[in-house]
């Protein structure tokens, strides 16, 4: 799911890449986001990943550029 609405704008033609669409929690996960730091948990989706935060982060950024076709309706 968190692919997915990384990838919606993208999808849509409206950015090349995930971490352009400024709307997006994407940055977050990088501690870049402008965005309030305790507006989305990060790490709730990195501990998911790995307990080490540095391979989480890089597990985080190849599963978010990974194509994604599905397909919700």
């Amino acid at each position: 799911v968190i692919r997915y609405i990384h990838q919606n704008p993208v999808k849509a033609g409206i950015v090349e890449r995930s971490d352009e669409w400024r709307w997006s929690s994407y940055l977050g996960y990088y501690g870049k986001s402008p965005q309030p730091r305790n507006l989305v948990d990060v790490d709730f989706i990195l501990k998911k990943l790995s307990t080490d935060i540095t391979n989480a982060k890089q597990l985080f950024k190849e599963f978010n550029y990974r194509k994604n076709n599905d397909q919700y309706l």
